[in-house]
């Protein structure tokens, strides 16, 4: 199974859009300010990227045609995409196991996760200025899993505390 670009960015167009929606749930579902802030800012993030990868695919037309090769890396990248919750289409059937926090983060970690293993095997099938984009957004996103294994720490250790 090849992938062409104009997959590959409008799959990062969908990681990026529905991440701001989930952020977007979870600083609303959460009781805790600080948590809630950290989700908004995040959401506000996602749609930084989104913008980027869209206009990545504008300027398509101009770009020369490149596949991604379909060996075994590829090819459980993509199977884990197809059968990811955290990277589901359908945000109901998503959420519907977040209830707390606690689940909230674990979720975000999971999802900041994959979108870093997504971009760093993008990076491989793009020329080297996208490439440097890309490190910038995959710094982005391991950095937002930082702050989300951060904020965990802190709730588990005020949770702790009462």
């Amino acid at each position: 199974m090849n992938l062409g670009l104009n997959d590959i960015i409008q799959f990062a167009i969908r990681i990026e859009d529905s991440g701001e929606k989930f952020y977007r749930h979870a600083a609303s579902m959460s009781k805790d300010d600080e948590v809630s802030a950290v989700f908004t800012r995040l959401a506000n993030e996602e749609v930084y990227h989104k913008k980027f990868f869209m206009s990545l695919f504008s300027g398509m037309e101009k770009l020369p045609p490149m596949e991604v090769s379909s060996d075994d890396n590829t090819a459980s990248l993509r199977e884990y995409i197809d059968v990811s919750d955290v990277f589901s289409v359908d945000k109901e059937q998503a959420l519907s196991n977040i209830i707390s926090t606690g689940d909230a983060l674990d979720f975000a970690m999971k999802r900041e996760l994959g979108a870093v293993l997504y971009y760093q095997e993008m990076k491989k099938s793009v020329t080297d200025g996208y490439g440097k984009m890309l490190d910038k957004i995959i710094e982005t996103e391991w950095r937002h899993f930082k702050t989300l294994t951060d904020v965990k720490k802190r709730v588990i250790r005020d949770a702790s505390l009462r």
